[in-house]
């Protein structure tokens, strides 16, 4: 089997936690790449930029904290490879596998014994500039920037015109992501695996005012553009 490997490598113990997958990896006759910037610690292993990684590989290990697995998502992007998230820190809402457990998960991955959970991912794009990793698993949002004021925003969906408004900014949040910063200015959470319920499929749209309360809310499809 062919892992690929992310890491966190500012993370206490990373090092110690990537050398052990490492070993587990040679030790069970599997081979892995390495995202480039772990090149100074395992400069013997394949490595690749990390949004080329995903074609290569049949998992994806992202280790660190939800941060990390947000990235290693990007990376991914439309490629759909698989991410085991391994959680270096006290917290994890993402990453809920800790490095305890981690030869366990590892063990279950090799011998076909696991279930993989689809989450939606959101793509952006900006009008003649292409962006370097367009797809997050959390949100998107769009704000003033370091300018201290107030943006116009036109929203529409598949062309058709939904709301105008001026704001602070806008979140778009996947499921995933409505416990962030969607949920900070006030949106639902929605869980990310309801079944056939329809929010399972629904993306989460609100726009921030300047007296801190949201005051346009509305859902739309994952196939919306």
């Amino acid at each position: 089997m062919r892992f690929g490997l992310i890491a966190n490598i500012h993370r206490p113990g990373a090092r110690e936690s990537i050398d052990r997958f490492l070993n587990w990896v040679k030790e069970n006759h599997h081979t892995v790449v390495l995202s480039d910037e772990l090149k100074e610690i395992r400069g013997k292993q394949d490595s690749l930029p990390r949004n080329e990684i995903a074609p290569k590989v049949d998992i994806i290990v992202s280790m660190g904290g939800d941060g990390t697995l947000l990235a290693s998502a990007r990376a991914v992007g439309k490629a759909g490879t698989p991410l085991l998230g391994i959680n270096l820190g006290s917290l994890g809402f993402l990453t809920q596998i800790t490095l305890k457990d981690m030869n366990l998960a590892l063990d279950r991955i090799a011998n076909d014994d696991f279930h993989i959970e689809e989450r939606m991912l959101l793509k952006a794009s900006i009008s003649g500039k292409e962006l370097p990793y367009p797809y997050a698993l959390n949100d998107i949002v769009v704000d003033k920037g370091a300018v201290s004021r107030l943006i116009e925003i036109n929203f529409r969906v598949n062309g058709r015109h939904v709301v105008s408004y001026r704001a602070d900014g806008m979140v778009i949040a996947t499921p995933t992501g409505s416990t962030a910063y969607s949920l900070a200015v006030g949106g639902p959470i929605v869980h990310p695996d309801a079944g056939n319920n329809c929010f399972a499929d629904f993306f989460i749209l609100f726009n921030h005012t300047p007296d801190g309360y949201p005051s346009e809310r509305c859902f739309g499809t994952n196939d919306s553009i």
